[in-house]
């Protein structure tokens, strides 16, 4: 945790340009949100494709309440929350009585559903033209900054939060019950667990991650539509992160979300527009060579080399092996 703290907030003293530390900025973003996901995808293999909802709630939310009311986004971002959560405990209610492929399932139906609602509800989210939000002055209360390296500087922090939050789930009464259910559901309902409970807990603690990260991601683009915080393509990319990473640790969605983020910018920003369809489909390869080779993500190549140098390694001196 101390070297990833310290790589996270060293990285301004490298002084990359300000495009860099964008794609830094949002990578930041995109580990917050995908955390979220984590917490009942990865630690209880509860595979949700509806974690676009919290995420567009938590944009809008903060977006509409400054734009109109010009209420800080500090306010907005737990205003965001607590509606995340209200909407989470909602949902949670009607997918946890199902199980498996259809649990996946009913998640993107209600995403997509939502993501309809936005674009009908105009005089509420702008529609399908989306919602600007306004630059009145560089302030950290207005969370406004003419730079990217100062809205970095506040996402890391978060970053760091977040990842503690989630180790800390992991280590928790919670973070067992978890893992019971992800290894026996059946098994773990007649230990004691209180399965439904478990879940909403995870599932509401995540959507509250991920709606903090649809704020930050509304302050630092500036901008929100239905396609960009609400679309189907946002809660894959939200699980692929954790997934490529390891969706099964604290830092999983760190290493996916710092490869993933800034090679889809390198490929999408490449050149002409066959060479950015060669490199989405590039982009496409990679993403599937990682899941089919290493299906427990980069974070379970990184506990077999611990592993092996630890089988490797000489026994003490004095003691004895059979």
């Amino acid at each position: 945790m101390v070297a990833v703290a310290a790589l996270i907030l060293t990285l301004p003293l490298f002084h990359l340009t300000d495009y860099m530390m964008r794609v830094a900025t949002m990578t930041g973003v995109y580990v917050i949100a995908s955390v979220g996901w984590t917490l009942l995808g990865g630690y209880a293999n509860q595979i949700s494709i509806g974690q676009s909802i919290m995420f567009g709630i938590g944009a809008y939310t903060s977006t509409l309440l400054f734009s109109d009311f010009r209420l800080s986004p500090w306010i907005g971002i737990w205003a965001g929350a607590a509606l995340a959560v209200l909407v989470a405990a909602g949902i949670g209610a009607i997918v946890f009585r199902l199980g498996g492929h259809y649990f996946a399932l009913a998640t993107l139906a209600l995403a997509e559903i939502v993501r309809i609602v936005a674009i009908y509800v105009q005089p509420l989210t702008g529609g399908a033209g989306g919602v600007s939000l306004p630059f009145v002055r560089s302030s950290l209360w207005l969370l406004q900054f003419p730079l990217a390296r100062n809205y970095y500087e506040v996402v890391a922090v978060a970053v760091l939060l977040t990842l503690a939050l989630a180790r800390g789930v992991l280590r928790s009464k919670l973070g067992y019950r978890l893992r019971a259910i992800r290894d026996d559901e059946v098994a773990a309902r007649l230990a004691g667990i209180d399965v439904f409970w478990t879940k909403m807990q995870a599932f509401a603690l995540g959507a509250v991650l991920s709606a903090i990260g649809g704020t930050f991601y509304a302050q630092v683009t500036g901008f929100v539509d239905p396609d960009s915080v609400l679309s189907i393509t946002v809660s894959v990319q939200l699980a692929l992160y954790a997934i490529v990473g390891g969706a099964q640790v604290w830092w999983g969605p760190l290493l996916g979300a710092a490869l993933l983020v800034p090679l889809g910018e390198a490929m999408t920003g490449s050149g002409s527009g066959a060479a950015a369809g060669i490199a989405k489909v590039v982009y496409g390869l990679i993403l599937i060579a990682v899941v089919v080779l290493q299906p427990e993500g980069i974070a379970g190549f990184f506990g077999r080399l611990g592993a092996r140098s630890r089988r490797r390694a000489p026994a003490p001196e004095g003691s004895m092996t059979c």
